[in-house]
């Protein structure tokens, strides 16, 4: 049974009540670009001369102004998370994210986080394997004192690390079914006796 869970979505979206609220609504979250973010097209793909650019005549060019917001994705409680601040520059939103819905997710669950230290409790993170933040840090000439900060694979063993688990631990990219996937694998974990209970994450945000 799933016990407890915690959001960030576009439209202000950050927990089960909003989420429920808007989907009865019927309420559209994609919007206009905001004033303290990026302004530009969140998306321009440019054609290419070594596409066929008349094939089945569809274009090569597009450009997308209007988007999905996650509200204030640079704040973040480094000192409660154990993160140093030159770790906490560096590190990918996700992460952020990750740890700040996982410990929203046992709050809500009724389970005191601390309580799970030295617990069989196995970790399913979904996230896709993509380097746009990386390349963002390095654009900003940033390089991560760590690699696994910046890096899509190290945040289901920061999330076992940070709660002290000792269950399983996999971070998952299936590409479009990558959170169907993390939730499956729990399912089986939990199932096979791997471990007594688990944390599912699912992640994906475009960087622009």
């Amino acid at each position: 049974a799933v016990i407890g869970m915690a959001l960030r979505l576009p439209g202000a979206i950050n927990n089960a009540k909003s989420f429920w609220m808007a989907l009865a609504k019927g309420r559209d979250c994609v919007q206009a670009p905001v004033k303290d973010r990026d302004l530009h097209t969140g998306y321009v793909n440019k054609p290419s001369n070594l596409l066929n650019e008349n094939e089945h005549n569809i274009p090569r060019c597009g450009c997308y102004d209007n988007r999905g917001s996650v509200a204030k994705p640079s704040e973040f409680d480094a000192e409660f998370f154990n993160c140093l601040p030159e770790e906490a520059k560096c590190l990918d939103p996700r992460h952020r994210w990750i740890l700040e819905t996982s410990w929203e997710a046992l709050e809500n669950s009724g389970i005191p986080p601390t309580s799970l230290e030295n617990t069989i409790t196995g970790v399913f993170v979904g996230i896709n394997d993509d380097h746009d933040y990386q390349d963002l840090l390095k654009k900003n000439g940033i390089i991560p004192p760590i690699a696994t900060h910046s890096s899509p694979s190290g945040i289901a063993g920061r999330l076992s690390y940070f709660y002290k688990l000792f269950g399983p631990s996999f971070t998952i990219d299936t590409a479009c079914s990558t959170g169907a996937s993390a939730l499956h694998s729990a399912c089986r974990s939990l199932q096979f006796g791997d471990c007594d209970l688990s944390i599912v994450s699912g992640v994906k945000y475009l960087f622009s």
